[in-house]
């Protein structure tokens, strides 16, 4: 058997690795401290800082395709918050994932009637997510005054890549095909 001529370097001493584990401990304890701030709620601080914590958690999960997990999360934010516009538009996703759509359209139209002026934008999402929902229900004419509203508000709310059919339709202003396509179940 050859020796290898590679030595091992010497072990840290004891010391070190006390040291090293202190830091470690002291970081974990000031990283636990910092984020104990956003979960432990008291019974005087403000229920909008609550409410968008329990929102910022369940759109986190909601990225994560988690809906189930989400929707309570959103519907602690508006017992807490309940002019949240934020909170009913993703409530009103998690319904249209579980094939909820009169829930869904209940809470999209809700988010419309609270909508706060600094998050306009959001407007022209909420009309496309409408124009999904009646689309699910076969009300495909109201499906198309919702697309097209959320079209005009903001054509990047639509996927293009996905909604290349329907964006060419609304681009020609072209409400009779969409609701002859959509009818024999030519489009998804």
């Amino acid at each position: 058997m050859k020796k290898s001529n590679f030595t091992r370097p010497a072990p840290p001493p004891p010391f070190a690795l006390v040291a090293a584990a202190v830091v470690v401990i002291i970081e974990i304890a000031v990283i636990c401290r910092y984020y104990s701030r956003f979960f432990s709620f008291s019974s005087g601080e403000n229920p909008k800082t609550q409410a968008s914590v329990h929102y910022y958690i369940g759109k986190r999960l909601l990225a994560q395709e988690k809906h189930q997990e989400a929707k309570p999360k959103f519907q602690q934010a508006l017992k807490l918050s309940p002019d949240y516009s934020q909170a009913y538009i993703n409530l009103g996703v998690c319904y249209f994932q579980e094939g909820n759509y009169e829930a869904a359209e209940k809470s999209f139209k809700t988010a419309l009637t609270k909508i706060d002026k600094d998050v306009h934008k959001n407007i022209p999402v909420i009309y496309h997510n409408l124009g999904s929902v009646y689309v699910e229900l076969g009300e495909f004419g109201l499906a198309w005054d919702y697309y097209m509203k959320g079209y005009k508000g903001d054509p990047t709310c639509f996927d293009r890549d996905k909604e290349q059919w329907l964006m060419l339709l609304l681009e020609q202003n072209n409400k009779e095909k969409f609701i002859s396509r959509k009818q024999k179940g030519e489009c998804k």
